[in-house]
């Protein structure tokens, strides 16, 4: 797949396009809130409505925490030079959320952002949930930058990650016959899915909340090779340690090799970077 074309960008009708996806986030986050999911319009888990179960001082220190944080990110940038590094995430977070909905609602996945303690602090950007069971089956992490040593470390530290038992997401949620569920989350598998900023402009430029558009189509299929490159490669190590983080694994694991079969990912696709994620 060629990420280095992209259309002619057009700022009257990118607006246009942008508030097509905004209005499409919100209605789908207004559907998710109806289920007593706790986030944003933007599909973002709140940590205040985790009130009844942490202190509103600990929610207060996490908020600071984060404060903090993005502070020091600030200066690096400004240091570094590298300046909409965060709103390019941001952006990317936002687009991934809304692709995954669409393409996960026959497949009954639901798709929602950590919360930005947990984006920041347990390295998780999306959790994804079994509609049928409720339960969360994996956490994905977004990345602008398709190679390079930022990239190559986020691979090395994701397999370590999982390897030590997956991610621990503080503001967590599932559901349990009928009803959300908030509260701690262990043995969570984390993958990567990198996406240059140019192909999440395409997206925007092209979306149609009526119909999934060839684009979107493009960036699923590619999701799903690099996802079904990190479970094949996973599923070589021993996980018995963790029980909890092999069941969900291997649920995930299944959704992820019947959507490839689906979609007609050639095996070919997968094999180009298996040796680089295995590590």
């Amino acid at each position: 797949m060629n990420f280095e074309k992209f259309p002619i960008r057009f700022p009257e009708r990118e607006k246009s396009q942008r508030e097509k996806l905004e209005n499409y986030l919100r209605e789908k986050a207004e559907i998710l809130k109806s289920m007593d999911l706790p986030i944003d319009e933007r599909l973002r888990i709140k940590e205040e409505q985790f009130n009844d179960i942490y202190s509103k001082s600990e929610i207060e220190r996490d908020n600071q925490k984060i404060i903090q944080r993005q502070r020091e990110w600030e200066e690096k940038e400004i240091k570094d030079q590298r300046f909409g590094t965060e709103k390019i995430g941001e952006k990317l977070e936002e687009v991934f959320s809304l692709l995954l909905n669409k393409m996960f609602e026959k497949n009954e996945m639901i798709v929602v952002r950590t919360s930005k303690y947990d984006d920041i602090f347990a390295g998780v950007d999306h959790l994804i949930l079994d509609a049928k069971t409720g339960n969360v089956v994996a956490g994905i992490d977004t990345l602008s930058e398709m190679s390079g040593r930022r990239y190559e470390s986020k691979i090395q530290a994701i397999l370590a990650k999982n390897l030590d038992g997956g991610a621990r997401i503080k503001y967590g949620v599932r559901i349990e016959e009928g009803k959300v569920k908030k509260g701690r989350l262990q043995q969570v598998p984390v993958f990567l899915f990198a996406l240059p900023p140019q192909k999440i402009d395409q997206i925007v430029e092209t979306f149609d909340p009526q119909k999934v558009t060839p684009q979107e189509k493009d960036v699923f299929r590619y999701f799903l090779a690099c996802l079904k490159l990190q479970t094949d490669a996973l599923a070589k190590k021993d996980m018995k340690a963790f029980p909890e983080l092999e069941k969900r694994f291997k649920g995930f694991r299944e959704k992820i090799t019947l959507l490839s079969k689906e979609y007609q990912i050639p095996e070919e696709k997968r094999e180009v970077e298996e040796s680089r994620v295995e590590g």
